[in-house]
């Protein structure tokens, strides 16, 4: 150590040189530069109070569920119900009741109890018709003796009964609307009146309509009024008006989507993450910051710029409505202009690769998409980096190959492994391999890469 300080003293030993500086604003870059290893020197973080540094706000009304109060769930035993519940457990709540007409005797309904009693809940699955008022009632009087005091509610319930309205029988329609009128009026009139939340599982289709749900769209249209109705009231309610939901719930479980149409479904679609950020804002009661949430919320309604973006899913029945005029001209982009955001350079990168006719057309398309993402990863000039060669030249360590795998797979639809990226003799090949195993291309396009 002596040796040391006397060689710094005596000017033998000096700064590590050369020092590169950077703003909190290149954070992201210096690290990139520093993970390669190849830099000379230190690379140093300065503040400025000019930079624009990326960051999570915080959440001024974070969710923490009550550990001695009881939350119900009507009909939560289904997909969109096991989602739920899990969330709730994973904020604290303790007790767990279900209200479904077959209880827990369905192995996906045993597993998710399971799972439950493993994280340390008391779940209780109740067979009660939610209908039916002295059902209901009777099941509320055993919940007091059984469970701790009930402070919150999620009506989860759905029946679907598709058919043209002219066709359809008393029995489709009272079989829908059942769960949602009587089970809500029910919810209502017998459950405590000091919830702190109660949260409405509707739809999109009251507001938007559909030609064969007039059923489902008059129960949901129910739930709406109910959660307006409670909040004049001074009572605890939201209504959300969920469309498609993807990989959770019924439509997930029971829809097959056609490779042709998954990439539309894509961009009209609401995700588990967005569905959780909206059920997390409507227990807590506000939407951003101290923002309130209103007793409605819709979602999935579709813009123009959506429509503008696919292909095969051109536009939605209701756009033929004047009351949707606006919807029909939000997000579009006028001929020519330039898409400016992350979200619809992917959209529209996505669209090309379905109108697809061949697959020379669509390993193209991957190329250039590959090209790009690479020279950004590696902050580099897209005219520098040449396809002929294969990924491995630039220098890519194995956080950067995991980082474009990824974006692969979720941008593109193919599953490339880090092997195909590595072993790959150029940028041309792979993407030839991406676009074969792409589900945005069209089917009979992929095929013909394998005859």
């Amino acid at each position: 150590m002596h040796a040391s300080f006397d060689l710094i003293e005596a000017g033998v030993v000096g700064l590590i040189k050369p020092t590169t500086v950077y703003t909190y604003g290149e954070m992201e870059k210096a690290f990139s530069i520093m993970e390669k290893a190849e830099h000379m020197g230190k690379l140093i973080l300065k503040s400025d109070p000019k930079d624009l540094v990326p960051a999570i706000p915080r959440n001024p009304h974070p969710l923490k569920l009550k550990e001695d109060a009881t939350y119900v769930i009507l009909g939560g035993l289904g997909g969109i119900g096991r989602f739920l519940t899990l969330r709730l457990a994973e904020h604290g709540a303790k007790n767990i009741a279900f209200f479904s007409r077959s209880g827990d005797v369905k192995p996906k309904a045993k597993a998710l109890m399971q799972e439950l009693r493993d994280m340390g809940v008391n779940a209780i699955s109740y067979i009660c018709d939610v209908a039916d008022s002295t059902v209901f009632e009777s099941t509320m009087a055993r919940i007091s003796n059984e469970m701790p005091p009930t402070k919150g509610v999620i009506h989860a319930t759905m029946v679907l009964n598709d058919e043209d309205f002219k066709t359809m029988t008393y029995e489709q329609w009272n079989n829908t609307t059942r769960n949602k009128i009587q089970g809500g009026l029910n919810m209502h009139r017998l459950m405590p009146a000091d919830l702190d939340f109660c949260v409405l599982m509707s739809s999109i289709a009251p507001i938007m309509g559909n030609g064969t749900q007039s059923n489902y769209a008059a129960g949901n249209s129910f739930l709406d009024g109910l959660a307006w109705h409670r909040r004049s009231h001074n009572l605890a309610a939201c209504a959300l008006n969920f469309g498609f939901i993807a990989g959770i719930g019924w439509a997930a479980e029971n829809v097959k989507i056609s490779d042709k149409h998954r990439a539309d479904y894509d961009l009209s679609s609401i995700h588990p993450p967005e569905v959780w950020s909206m059920i997390e804002s409507a227990i807590t009661g506000f939407q951003y910051k101290d923002i309130p949430m209103p007793p409605q919320m819709g979602t999935c309604a579709g813009s123009g710029g959506q429509a503008q973006m696919m292909k095969h899913i051109e536009t939605w029945m209701h756009y033929n409505d004047p009351k949707y005029a606006y919807m029909r001209q939000l997000d579009v982009l006028a001929t020519g202009k330039s898409p400016t955001t992350t979200a619809t350079t992917i959209a529209l990168l996505r669209k090309s690769l379905t109108q697809t006719t061949s697959l020379p057309q669509a390993a193209d398309i991957v190329e250039d998409a590959i090209a790009a993402k690479l020279s950004r990863v590696m902050f580099m000039a897209a005219e520098d980096i040449d396809t002929s060669k294969p990924v491995s030249v630039y220098g890519v360590d194995s956080l950067i190959v995991t980082e474009i795998r990824n974006w692969i797979f979720d941008v593109l639809r193919s599953a490339v492994g880090m092997a195909d990226l590595l072993n790959a003799e150029s940028i041309a090949a792979l993407a030839v391999k991406t676009a074969e195993g792409s589900l945005l291309v069209p089917e009979e396009v992929r095929r013909e890469g394998r005859e």
